[in-house]
């Protein structure tokens, strides 16, 4: 998985749960709505029965349904101009995605073209990952047969006294034992075992050090290579627009965030039309229960008025199962923007923890069954991210392999027999070892300027 697709998925996933959000808030708008108009609808039959005249009488009614129709028309105005800014949105999100796609495409022919280019061929010809590997190994069995010569209490004892050096200076009487201790212990051999090793311990850290310098001067080739070819790319200017087009995308965000605000205040019953209406309504039908209702139909002749408390009644049955309906909006709303926060902390997190970078690329890692475990609460937010961390290796620019095969090294084992001596233990056996798409979305989270 490349980090477009990890960014369209996130994104697809905040953007999911925000329209399942927004879906429910309309509703729940509506059915406020509804409700206040249920209630107008019951004020409007008193009138009718039994010529009862509520307070307030046709002047009330008239500013209730100037109340409502203005406040219908004012959120429609709010959701229209939030229809555009969503579109206004989409469209920078579709150049942004077209520009990645086109600037990762860009950014890989330019690693290859530095790849392929004969400089940096011949500097990366000096440092071969299987001379690396080969310095290792000899280093390591320089170190061990090394060791091998300090257990024998012996050896050190002459070799420390510099027998068979210019700085020896044995007594005539000491000669003849250092002799015997020479021979018990295979000195001459060893020694020379011994100094050989050391001499290919010192040049392979020479190497080891030349290839290190080989390694800096190949990066500083690399950079050279990739700026100069950088320059005379479009990459930049695409940045650019690339650029100006997130900032874009940034302040339509803000601008939705604004319109979001606004449209939470009739969602949650505070908007000043709806605080007007629903006083005006509750002092008016307070005055009107069925039983009053009832004694006014029974002072009237006729089926007429029986016939408008029965629509009273109906009115405020359905009214009473609007209201369930409503609690139940009002749940799924509260449980949908839970799931919204949590879809939008995963999409912060992954992007200030820097890992929607074309520096970075996922390999085999299953993001949607990570997004579902984490979103079902089967997993917190920094186990998910410690698993996509997991899964996440950088990219560079490196040579074509020439080859998987490793060059045998040598692996020695030592004798503790002194009649052998340590001239035995540098012989070898040899051992070997061997090195046995993407896609981007157009989803989007209007309310959260990430």
């Amino acid at each position: 998985m490349n980090v477009s697709r990890l960014e369209a998925s996130i994104r697809d996933n905040s953007r999911h749960y925000e329209s399942q959000l927004r879906q429910f808030q309309l509703e729940l708008s509506a059915a406020r709505d509804q409700e206040l108009r249920l209630q107008q609808g019951i004020g409007n039959a008193f009138p009718h029965i039994a010529n009862y005249q509520l307070s307030g009488g046709a002047p009330l009614g008239a500013e209730v349904q100037r109340l409502l129709d203005q406040r219908q028309q004012a959120e429609a105005a709010l959701r229209q101009d939030l229809t555009q800014v969503e579109e206004g949105i989409a469209g920078q999100l579709q150049v942004i995605s077209s520009l990645t796609e086109e600037l990762e495409n860009l950014a890989a022919g330019l690693a290859r073209q530095v790849e392929q280019d004969p400089r940096y061929q011949q500097r990366a010809a000096l440092v071969s990952d299987a001379d690396e590997q080969s310095c290792k190994e000899l280093r390591d069995e320089c170190w061990l047969k090394l060791q091998a010569f300090q257990a024998d209490s012996l050896y050190v004892y002459l070799r420390d006294r510099g027998f068979g050096t210019d700085r020896y200076s044995g007594k005539f009487f000491c000669r003849g034992l250092d002799r015997w201790i020479a021979r018990l212990c295979n000195f001459t051999q060893n020694s020379a075992v011994e100094r050989m090793l050391l001499a290919m311990q010192q040049a392979n850290e020479a190497a080891r050090k030349e290839r290190q310098a080989n390694r800096a001067a190949q990066e500083v080739e690399r950079a050279r290579l990739h700026q100069s070819a950088l320059s005379a790319s479009d990459i930049p200017v695409l940045q650019a627009r690339q650029e100006q087009a997130r900032q874009a995308l940034e302040a339509g965000k803000a601008q939705a965030n604004v319109i979001h605000r606004r449209l939470e205040l009739y969602v949650g019953k505070r908007d000043e039309d709806f605080v007007k209406v629903s006083e005006l309504l509750s002092r008016q039908l307070a005055e009107m229960n069925d039983l009053t209702l009832e004694r006014l139909a029974g002072q009237t002749e006729g089926a007429q008025d029986d016939e408008l408390v029965r629509r009273v009644r109906d009115l405020r049955a359905e009214l009473e199962a609007l209201r369930l309906r409503v609690a139940s909006l009002e749940q799924q709303c509260r449980d949908t923007e839970d799931n919204y926060e949590r879809a939008k902390q995963l999409e912060r997190a992954l992007q200030s923890g820097d890992h929607i970078s074309s520096r970075y690329d996922y390999p085999n890692m299953n993001l949607d069954v990570l997004l579902v475990g984490f979103m079902q609460g089967a997993m917190s937010l920094s186990q998910l991210v410690n698993e996509v961390d997991s899964h996440r290796q950088s990219i560079t620019v490196a040579p074509s392999p020439r080859g998987n095969a490793r060059p045998s090294s040598n692996r020695g084992s030592s004798s503790s027999s002194r009649s052998g001596g340590f001239f035995d233990s540098a012989s070898s056996s040899g051992s070997s070892s061997d090195d046995s798409s993407s896609s981007s979305g157009t989803g989007f989270s209007t309310s959260d300027s990430l």
